[in-house]
């Protein structure tokens, strides 16, 4: 219990982590960016096979978020951009979160999004509604400790893939997110 609630006070400390970093609109596009290129980089050498999925669908997005589970509330928030494959054009997001489930924890994650058609893109890009389950077993600092995570959307035109950057949780969650166009106003 200790070492959850440290974790918790950390994970307060580091929210700021979930927004796109810098002074101007350029700087955080960029930031948004170079974390899309990092979390891109991090997923094929763990899931070559993520590649051509990309490579073969209608669009992807990559998101950073931080969320915590207390008792039986889980919440969170972050940034993201979303990449049409056929026009190549970006469109720059936020998150939020909220759900119920068991468990507590808090978890500082990447997710990447890969839309199997274009229906699926459009309706992220313009709803940006996503409604999933997770059960979730984390124990991760840095390079230190494993995280084994199930995603599931409930559009089967997605492809969820969620890696830990550091956290710890024990939690089975339903959880709706609402993704929408940053403006970065």
């Amino acid at each position: 219990m200790r070492t959850l609630s440290l974790g918790l006070c950390l994970l307060l400390l580091s929210a700021g982590c979930a927004t796109p970093q810098g002074g101007t609109r350029a700087e955080r596009k960029t930031d948004a960016l170079e974390m899309r290129d990092q979390v891109l980089k991090n997923l094929f050498a763990r899931i070559p096979a993520a590649q051509d999925q990309i490579r073969s669908a209608a669009g992807y997005a990559v998101f950073s978020s931080i969320a915590t589970n207390v008792i039986a509330v889980t919440t969170g928030g972050g940034y993201g951009c979303a990449i049409d494959q056929h026009t190549g054009e970006v469109t720059y997001m936020k998150m939020a979160a909220v759900g119920l489930g068991i468990g507590a924890g808090v978890k500082d994650t990447r997710t990447v999004f890969i839309f199997k058609n274009r229906a699926s893109f459009e309706r992220f890009i313009n709803e940006g509604w996503d409604l999933s389950g997770q059960a979730d077993a984390t124990l991760k600092a840095g390079e230190d400790g494993d995280s084994i995570a199930a995603v599931r959307s409930v559009d089967p035109g997605v492809i969820i893939y969620e890696i830990t950057e550091r956290g710890i949780a024990l939690e089975a969650s339903i959880s709706g997110v609402k993704y929408w166009p940053d403006s970065f106003d």
